[in-house]
């Protein structure tokens, strides 16, 4: 039998970083018609987002650990929501 996601990330010790929240105008996921749009920056665990510019501020390494973090914070906003939800945020319905 599969494992499910929550099961797997307990399995190897990992942690999501808390997962964004709509604020104003700002939502982390736009669902339009069949199409979902993702616009969430690295968060760190504590909450507070990783600032900086590869090759400025931040060196090839950090600059990855940035990257990942934007993969994870998305998936700790997945791991919270479902489509359904999204979408009835969306449209009301």
């Amino acid at each position: 039998m599969q494992k499910s996601p929550s099961e797997r990330l307990k399995e190897l010790e990992l942690k999501l970083p808390p997962a964004p929240k709509p604020v104003g105008v700002y939502r982390p996921i736009l669902v339009v018609d069949k199409f979902l749009y993702v616009s969430q920056g690295p968060v760190k665990n504590d909450g507070s987002l990783m600032i900086g510019k590869a090759g400025e501020d931040m060196n090839t390494e950090e600059a990855k650990i940035a990257a990942r973090q934007v993969g994870w914070t998305n998936n700790a906003f997945h791991h919270n929501n479902t489509f359904w939800q999204l979408r009835q945020d969306q449209t009301g319905s």
